[in-house]
């Protein structure tokens, strides 16, 4: 597991460790590469994004790859959100009526994911996907 504290000088590290994990786990799994990403990308993104608001300092990070399914682990402090029940209304709408940015990444990730949980524990979000 690496931690990430949340703010701006660590973003692009974040970032780095998928990519690192695709190279060492997925080399010639392109399709299930490219979910991975996409879903690391976006939740990592929401994380970072709302840290202030949540008041979050620190995510935990594990990627690891078991059989042909990769599992993707965040764990991180600050107020309760959980990602699974979230449906913004703008993904119904369609899309050459889009004003706003944003509305699909929590969709996809849950189009994109075997399996897509979240939890509150000891005052922690976790949240688990399998791809």
């Amino acid at each position: 597991m690496i931690t990430i504290k949340l703010d701006s000088t660590t973003i692009k590290d974040a970032f780095k460790i998928v990519d690192d994990f695709c190279k060492s786990h997925l080399k010639e799994a392109d399709e299930l590469c490219f979910k991975v990403k996409l879903i690391y990308e976006e939740l990592l993104t929401n994380i970072f994004r709302h840290s202030r608001k949540l008041g979050s300092t620190f995510v935990n990070i594990e990627l690891k790859s078991k059989n042909s399914t990769s599992v993707i682990e965040f764990v991180y402090d600050g107020g309760e959100f959980d990602p699974t029940n979230y449906k913004d209304k703008r993904v119904d709408e369609p899309f050459s009526e889009k004003k706003e940015e944003g509305g699909f990444g929590l969709f996809l990730v849950s189009k994109f994911s075997k399996k897509f949980e979240y939890k509150r524990t000891e005052g922690l979000n976790k949240i688990y996907v399998e791809v």
